[in-house]
């Protein structure tokens, strides 16, 4: 199974895309993918990931991006107790997201930044 985030990127299997979804221009391809709720509800059911399950809900809800409500309900549905990091390679600030039970080592600016940073 494969997904094609952009026009002009690769494909990407599903499970190393999302286990990857904090890379930066992984983060702008997820802005501007034309995506649908379904489409990411079979990704993430056929990955059984869970931390990356909470990682693109959170994006989906932050860019506000249309035709994904099905998908944050989803998402939301599949948020247990413990939270994981946003971007598990990352250190420094840490703020805590209840609602998606995430560790915000990267900010909601820094994330908004990178996803209108033109290249």
């Amino acid at each position: 199974m494969t997904i094609l985030l952009m026009r002009n990127w690769s494909y990407f299997s599903p499970d190393t895309c999302i286990r990857n979804i904090i890379v930066p221009g992984v983060i702008r391809a997820f802005s501007e993918a034309p995506l649908t709720g379904e489409k990411l509800t079979n990704y993430c059911k056929a990955v059984n990931n869970m931390a990356a399950t909470k990682r693109m809900g959170f994006l989906a809800e932050l860019f506000e991006k249309k035709g994904l409500n099905s998908f944050i309900r989803f998402a939301k549905d599949q948020v247990k107790d413990s939270y994981n990091p946003f971007d598990p390679q990352g250190s420094g600030l840490v703020n805590y997201n209840a609602e998606w039970k995430l560790r915000l080592n990267i900010s909601k600016e820094e994330i908004l930044d990178i996803a209108n940073k033109q290249y």
